[in-house]
């Protein structure tokens, strides 16, 4: 987080794509397609043909009422992210950006697709006319268990990598012998793996439509630490089951370099394994559509957790178990230069204990719910909703965060953000379809959450600066020593209703009436 901590610590994420037919280039996304998953039960398909029916489909509870977005122009900012910054009048600039920045397909290298970042911003005010959320009903929470026993055994056409040359628990290199069996699957097959180690040398890569992975009761030991990723790249196919792992020395920020990735597919699945000590993130979804993950088990990663990025859309991130990630926990972002917005994904029912920066965020991204998480003990914010300059991303837009819970989170006495941390910043940034989009947070619902002893920050929820529009916190119940909030925000373009502090009543804002949650 450059504007949050002191320098030194490694982040970005690049990859210059020595091969770019091997990569595939970036595509742009269709229309933005608004709803929800909130209505999915926590099923848990077997391949992506059953993934299908969880993420096809998706009502109108994640986005209230969609917005024209426009140019913004205003002033610029706070600055207030560190603990020295928050004795700066509000009035002392952080830096101001053009109102405007035009995104042409033709500036956006395939080079550019991939990396895992910190964040900074600054902010702005003139604010339109207030919209109103529709706020989903009070979830009930029901909490999936995550599991490694398979849920049936595999059908239809079998491929085994024994069959191939593959031996487990013969401390050899397989990598060879995993590939092959891998393309010879035809569409729709099962590749499965016997219980035992595998070393792999290699990437192992998936393009064959339908191909599903088996893994349970087996591992893969990825011997290169700077290649041992395993990449989903055909369609609908899937990777069940596998124990994941590498042996890493240092951060390292390629897509290689992750445990799990899905790249430009549409329709897989990630479910019941455990990756872990990788060299980047633990699950790196890059410009995925209609993707399941379920179940999972991330820990001891050198980056984020679990990152959605690139324009992927409608996902589905349920029940995965998370601890001790590098980086943020759950990352949803858009960069300005990709011209991509990541959209449409629900994260729910998951949990985190001691990331290395935030537990939920969202740095650039439409429609997006994150609902019935646990974070403890994170670096910096519970959640976390932003645009950031310098990574020059696009800001949080129709985002909906209810009934988490937040424990002892912020840990890191250089980050000051506080619980929950909002920041928006001025001017607009257009995507490849021509979509124009304010580059200040817009219709943001914090909602139902419990926040008990945040460490550090002004304030248990914190909206920092004016650029952020038609923010509703509302029910939530805060518990330790902090004060309960600090919002910067114009009076019109906020409402604090229903919330209680160490079980007494903050008072109420009704900043417009007509956007009560």
């Amino acid at each position: 987080m450059e504007h949050q901590e002191r320098p030194g610590r490694a982040r970005g994420l690049r990859r210059a794509l020595s091969v770019v037919g091997a990569l595939g280039l970036l595509g742009a996304c269709g229309p933005i397609n608004a709803g929800s998953l909130d209505t999915i039960s926590g099923g848990d398909p077997q391949t992506a043909d059953d993934a299908a029916g969880l993420v096809g489909e998706r009502d109108s509870n994640i986005a209230g009422k969609k917005l024209s977005s426009g140019a913004v122009h205003s002033k610029a900012a706070p600055d207030t992210p560190t603990t020295a910054a928050l004795a700066k009048s509000a009035s002392d600039p952080l830096e101001k950006p053009s109102s405007t920045t035009a995104i042409d397909s033709s500036d956006t290298p395939a080079a550019s697709a991939l990396r895992l970042q910190s964040r900074r911003s600054t902010t702005t005010t003139a604010p339109p006319p207030i919209t109103t959320i529709a706020p989903p009903p009070t979830p009930t929470i029901a909490r999936p268990p995550t599991t490694t026993t398979p849920r049936s055994q595999p059908t239809g056409v079998i491929v085994n990598v024994t069959d191939f040359g593959a031996v487990p628990n013969d401390a050899k290199d397989d990598q060879d012998a995993i590939q092959r069996a891998i393309d010879s699957a035809p569409p729709g097959a099962t590749v499965v793996f016997a219980p035992g180690a595998y070393l792999h040398r290699d990437v192992i890569e998936v393009h064959t439509t339908g191909v599903t992975l088996w893994g349970y009761g087996a591992s893969l030991d990825g011997t290169n630490r700077q290649k041992h990723s395993v990449v989903l790249i055909g369609n609908k196919t899937s990777i069940l089951g596998f124990t994941i792992f590498s042996h890493p020395t240092e951060r390292l920020n390629a897509e290689e370099q992750m445990g799990i990735s899905i790249r430009f597919s549409d329709g897989s699945v990630v479910r019941d394994n455990t990756v872990r000590d990788t060299s980047s993130a633990g699950i790196f979804i890059w410009g995925a559509s209609n993707y399941a993950v379920l179940n999972n088990v991330v820990e001891n990663t050198q980056s984020d957790g679990i990152h959605s990025v690139s324009g992927s859309h409608n996902g589905l991130i349920e029940g995965n178990r998370l601890r001790n990630v590098g980086d943020d926990c759950f990352a949803v972002i858009s960069y300005i230069d990709e011209g991509l917005m990541t959209r449409d994904i629900t994260i729910r029912n998951n949990s985190c204990v001691g990331g290395k920066a935030r537990g939920l965020s969202v740095v650039g991204g439409t429609d997006v719910l994150m609902i019935g998480n646990r974070i403890e003990a994170s670096a910096a914010a519970g959640v976390y909703l932003a645009s950031e300059p310098s990574y020059d991303t696009y800001a949080a837009k129709r985002v909906q965060v209810i009934a988490n819970t937040f424990i002892g989170v912020n840990t890191n006495k250089d980050i000051y953000h506080g619980g929950v941390f909002i920041w928006g910043r001025s001017g607009s940034a257009s995507t490849k379809d021509g979509t124009v989009y304010s580059l200040q947070n817009e219709d943001i619902l914090i909602r139902d959450n419990t926040i008990t002893n945040t460490v550090v920050g002004s304030a248990q929820i914190v909206a920092q600066g004016a650029d952020s529009r038609r923010v509703n916190i509302a029910g939530n119940v805060l518990t330790g020593s902090k004060s309960p909030t600090r919002i910067d925000l114009a009076s019109n373009q906020y409402n604090l209703v229903r919330n209680t502090n160490n079980g007494s009543p903050i008072a109420d804002h009704i900043g417009d009436a007509s956007n009560l949650p």
